[in-house]
């Protein structure tokens, strides 16, 4: 049996230069030690150098897990294509972008997922109708990041009367991916982490290429001892395993195995940082019905399970994140993407494919832009280039809802508000308008969705998408509609029969 065991100082001698390497990870799963190693390998001897990088979500970028950031080194990296980025101010890879030193390309998440699995399964590329008349639309940006990019990476194909995104498929050089345990013949499994993500149709789709699969482990165990059950990426498709013991469970967190399944543990619900949050959250809850499926993206909508908890009804519906749990206590900040005991893991190409095929009952997502035709801007905020950290799964998730709940904020920069049991006063309103008459970027066009409702929900208003406009529906009590709501927006909605907007508890 070939011995797997592979130094780290090693891995970059298997990148050829100009070659595509995907990534695994997502503040969890980050082959680190991996990342670290290729950009040392490249200040020493110069190579590899101008590779393609691709992966769904970005690998690390934090503080405490540099992860990508490994590889922000002039003339090692030509070209980004991720589904997300770091966004933290002190990241060199965030700066190589803004500066455009760097090619950085925007695609949703689910599309990268799905594009490994076709290349896998030797398919001419990834086909998805999500992303039409967004950012991601080669006849809008082509999910241009910056002006480094001068060329289209996807394109508009028609299949059976109907316009779809077209994803090429490419050569797969090395699969950077990790796991918790590796047998000698290179059998992987994840018992220790809270997510799958991606890390078997990268590893498919390298081998189809005739690539390399390199896979960060924390222990190897003798050929034959894992259960075959529990293993999710063959040996067959790994070709070199690399240790690195004790690596961060996910972002800030060493381990807790209540993340993984290893035990369950009581719940406790996150703290609302504000009353504009709870207010918020709160009034999203009202949209849940018993036995909902509800998928969450990053941002407000993670509060709702917690505030679900508090009112000690967590068991009237289900969650769902992209990453891959459903069930379970999805964490916020920096650890969204984990799920305090969760009911099933899925890896993430399977999980954007249940999302794609609309197989959820409704979606609660952020916004920071809103427009008068009911499309939404996510992703990127041209006065603040530095907080652009991409679409991530939020196309896949938006585009196939039925049933579709926006969370933000009515405007930003210095709001402060103060909410009571019945009503809200806006102490002091924020500087920057959201309910704009241009978007910056447009991250969800209705026009291309399958929904059949959507909300927009904020601490002063919400509306309703109906007939192509925005319709204010319901205002809290100590909310002035014309001073607080009509001043405060570039566009006037329609505006009929309004109730009172009540956050109470479910």
């Amino acid at each position: 049996m070939k011995d797997k065991r592979l130094a780290f100082e090693e891995i970059g001698e298997l990148i050829p230069d100009g070659g595509t390497v995907s990534v695994s990870g997502a503040w969890m799963l980050v082959p680190d030690g991996t990342l670290r190693a290729v950009g040392e390998s490249f200040l020493k001897t110069g190579h590899p150098r101008d590779l393609t990088a691709v992966f769904t979500l970005c690998p690390g970028g934090t503080l405490d897990q540099p992860g990508i950031d490994h590889l922000a080194h002039p003339g090692l990296v030509r070209r980004l294509i991720g589904g997300s980025f770091p966004n933290i101010p002190q990241s060199p890879l965030r700066r190589l972008i803004v500066e455009n030193r760097i090619e950085a390309y925007n695609l949703p998440a689910g599309m990268i997922a799905s594009w490994y699995r076709e290349i896998g399964a030797g398919r001419p590329g990834a086909i998805a109708r999500c992303g039409l008349g967004t950012f991601v639309d080669p006849r809008l940006e082509g999910g241009r990041m910056n002006a480094a990019c001068t060329s289209d990476v996807v394109s508009v194909i028609e299949l059976n009367g109907e316009e779809c995104l077209f994803l090429p498929r490419r050569c797969v050089d090395v699969s950077l991916i990790r796991a918790t345990t590796a047998d000698e013949a290179g059998n992987l499994t994840m018992e220790r982490e809270p997510a799958t993500l991606t890390a078997f149709v990268q590893a498919a789709a390298a081998r189809a290429s005739g690539g390399k699969v390199v896979a960060q482990v924390e222990r190897v165990v003798p050929a034959g001892t894992l259960n075959p059950h529990h293993v999710k990426v063959p040996g067959v498709l790994v070709d070199y395993i690399a240790v690195a013991p004790e690596p961060l469970q996910a972002a800030g967190i060493r381990f807790d195995p209540s993340l993984c399944g290893e035990v369950r543990k009581v719940p406790v619900a996150a703290p609302v940082a504000s009353a504009s949050d709870g207010w918020i959250a709160l009034r999203a809850l009202q949209e849940i019905r018993e036995g909902d499926l509800v998928v969450l993206g990053y941002g407000l909508s993670a509060l709702v399970p917690h505030l679900l908890l508090e009112a000690g009804q967590f068991r009237k519906c289900s969650f769902a994140i992209e990453q891959g749990s459903i069930g379970g206590l999805p964490l916020i900040d920096f650890g969204f993407g984990s799920s305090v005991n969760p009911l099933a893991i899925l890896d993430a190409a399977s999980q954007f494919d249940l999302f794609q095929g609309s197989c959820f009952d409704r979606a609660m997502l952020s916004f920071l832009q809103v427009d008068g035709g009911g499309r939404v801007n996510v992703h990127k905020i041209d006065a603040r280039p530095n907080l652009s950290a991409g679409i991530g799964g939020f196309l896949d998730i938006a585009a196939s809802a039925r049933r579709l709940l926006f969370l933000g904020y009515f405007t930003a920069g210095g709001l402060e508000v103060e909410a009571a049991a019945s009503q809200i006063r806006i102490v002091k309103e924020g500087k920057m308008k959201k309910f704009v008459n241009r978007l910056d970027h447009v991250s969800f066009d209705p026009a291309h969705s399958r929904a059949e409702e959507i909300l927009y929900i904020t601490e002063r208003a919400v509306f309703r998408w109906a007939g192509g406009k925005l319709a204010l529906t319901e205002v809290p009590a100590g909310i002035d509609v014309a001073r607080d709501i009509l001043a405060q927006m570039e566009f006037a909605p329609m505006v009929g029969q309004v109730k009172v907007m009540e956050a109470s508890a479910v």
